[in-house]
């Protein structure tokens, strides 16, 4: 089962703007501490070494295998492991960034650590450091609303998402229901939603790469989808040279044929806005997972089109 939903959802806007439901104990009480001493180096390092320890055998498990007794006994452990980290930022912020780039730890750490650390500091360095680490997350262990939730807020804040969103496709059975308020999303849609927040030269080349590559007929699907909706002129060259390639699926080769051949639909009403100025209407759109932001992903997307069909 997913074991994040057990948890906090991952950082969402709502987990970010408050504290998490877990209340970290008293330990700051006593007198002060004293000086470092001058075997201070050697004990840091072995403090180190024993949180390096501890995330190794904490996270040493893979939540979908396990049964709801299990789950309910690692949420209680790693429920302490958190309190703990967050009664002491000073000293366990260093060593957690220092822990998820080390990615020989356990999978699923990448996902919960990410999670811890954006709790503790929302520094873009350490932003950049829990979306670093995010594609190293088996998703058969992570909420898949949860994840896409996660990738979309970093790239709403900017930060370059792709290798996240990417990530997703390596699941053929990657779905994100109610990832919004009555939205549920297939693979294609989710990996749209990661990722256009963001200007399209930030991404574009990534899927038209993977396209070119990528075997398997899903996630082949969801590239087509989002190559397509991007309306540039390389997603179109991407999608020409699939159709072209007769070692390609020739289901894969019909749809992405159809969706070049795909009409403006003639309801759509026409804008005075320049197509910059329709995309960046886009991109703010699509700065929310809802009902509204997909109409306005199909209408916005239409009128780029017919602007480009104008010149």
């Amino acid at each position: 089962m997913p074991f994040s939903s057990r948890r906090a959802g991952l950082m969402t806007a709502a987990l970010l703007a408050a504290a998490l439901p877990y209340c970290a104990p008293s330990m700051a009480q006593g007198t002060p501490a004293a000086a470092p001493a001058a075997g201070a180096a050697p004990s840091r390092e072995a403090a180190n070494a024993r949180f390096h320890a501890r995330i190794a055998k904490l996270y040493a498990f893979t939540p979908h295998t396990m049964n709801q007794e299990q789950v309910t006994a690692k949420v209680r452990e790693l429920t302490v492991f958190w309190d703990e980290v967050k009664a002491d930022p000073a000293a366990n912020l260093p060593r957690l960034r220092a822990e998820l780039k080390d990615a020989r730890n356990p999978s699923y750490f990448a996902f919960d650590g990410g999670k811890l650390l954006i709790t503790l500091s929302k520094e873009p360095a350490d932003l950049a450091i829990a979306l670093e680490a995010m594609p190293r997350a088996d998703l058969r262990d992570a909420d898949n609303a949860e994840y896409l939730i996660a990738v979309h807020w970093f790239a709403r804040k900017g930060l370059d998402t792709t290798r996240a969103a990417l990530h997703m496709l390596d699941y053929p059975g990657f779905q994100a229901p109610n990832a919004g308020r009555g939205v549920n999303l297939n693979q294609g849609y989710a990996l749209i939603f990661a990722l256009f927040p963001l200007p399209e030269p930030r991404f574009v080349p990534a899927l038209a790469e993977r396209l070119r590559t990528e075997k398997n007929e899903v996630a082949q699907r969801s590239l087509a989808l989002a190559l397509w909706y991007s309306a540039t002129p390389e997603g179109r060259r991407a999608l020409e040279n699939y159709v072209g390639d007769r070692s390609k699926p020739q289901a894969g080769r019909d749809m992405m044929r159809k969706l070049l051949t795909e009409a403006v639909p003639a309801k759509v009403p026409a804008s005075q806005a320049s197509e910059e100025e329709l995309r960046e209407m886009r991109r703010k759109a699509m700065g929310k997972i809802e009902p509204l932001a997909l109409h306005a992903l199909d209408t916005y997307t239409a009128q780029i089109y017919r602007k480009q069909q104008q010149q």
